[in-house]
């Protein structure tokens, strides 16, 4: 069942009508990380960083996560949202530092 969701993603992933709407969702998903970033600059939330790159990282991550779990079936949901929102909320905190 895995080799079978593995093989669907690559053939979806290789379909050309798909591309542009891929492309689109991913950079709209990636403005939407870039904003909060911004915002939890400005007020003070965040620290300075190279946003652009902070933001691909983020987006990277949780892209990594969901597919672990959908193709792999490994780790909790709930547990694995907590952890990630943990380990990028105390890397970027301010008072992190």
């Amino acid at each position: 069942q895995k080799r079978q969701l593995i093989s669907i993603f690559f053939r979806e992933y290789n379909l050309t009508f798909l591309k542009p709407l891929r492309k689109i969702f991913f950079k709209t998903q990636h403005k939407i990380i870039k904003n909060i970033l911004t915002a939890g600059i400005k007020k003070g939330i965040f620290r300075h960083m190279d946003i652009e790159d902070t933001a691909s990282i983020i987006f990277a991550s949780i892209r990594g996560a969901i597919l672990l779990k959908l193709i792999f079936g490994i780790g909790d949901v709930k547990a694995m949202s907590n952890s990630l929102f943990n380990l990028i909320t105390n890397g970027i905190r301010k008072d992190a530092l």
